[in-house]
């Protein structure tokens, strides 16, 4: 999750650097929640407890 929500900022911040509008980076993550909203769920990792 984390990865994705990295990849969006980084999404973002390029479009604003290119010359794109807030309301155009607004949308464009708006339509990548939606997309993680219809995603299968994963499965959570979870790590072995310590001794």
């Amino acid at each position: 999750m984390i990865i994705e929500k990295i990849g969006v900022a980084v999404e973002a911040a390029e479009t604003l650097m290119s010359g794109g509008s807030p309301s155009t980076v607004v949308s464009r993550y708006r339509e990548h929640v939606a997309a993680e909203h219809q995603a299968p769920d994963r499965p959570v990792a979870r790590r072995a407890p310590r001794p």
